[in-house]
């Protein structure tokens, strides 16, 4: 179940996502966050996040949170899949977020894996890249 930073960095993703055209533009439809309907067409993409270590606590009633952020992204061929990851990349690496209930500290790029799924739809296979990062953010108690 998702919590409170969970949803703020969710909410904080998908309104940066919005607000470039290219992103909106490339994909079909929305940035998913939950399970992609079956007749969404491709390219896709759906945005999922959990903790990705423990927070760090100081004096103050100040701590940093991490959070790891995971986008999958799906397409029809491995150069989309590329392409597609290459412009999600630019938007996201070490880029600056404004996040509900926290301040943001950085956006770190984490790994990538691309992979010729095995489902088909319609007949045809599809490639999917995971591209994780992880959100560096400071809350308070």
């Amino acid at each position: 179940m998702a919590n409170a930073p969970d949803l703020d960095v969710k909410k904080a993703w998908k309104a940066k996502w919005d607000t470039h055209s290219e992103l909106v533009d490339a994909f079909t439809g929305k940035l998913h966050s939950g399970r992609i309907p079956k007749d969404t067409p491709f390219p896709r993409a759906q945005l999922s996040t959990k903790e990705d270590r423990p927070a760090q606590f100081s004096t103050g009633g100040v701590f940093v949170d991490y959070r790891r952020v995971c986008v999958v992204i799906q397409a029809l061929t491995e150069e989309k899949v590329g392409e597609l990851v290459g412009l999600v990349k630019g938007k996201f690496d070490e880029q600056a977020l404004t996040i509900d209930n926290a301040a943001w500290i950085r956006t770190e790029p984490k790994t990538v894996e691309t992979a010729q799924e095995d489902q088909t739809k319609g007949g045809e296979s599809y490639w999917r890249a995971k591209v994780e990062w992880c959100v560096w953010n400071q809350r308070s108690v």
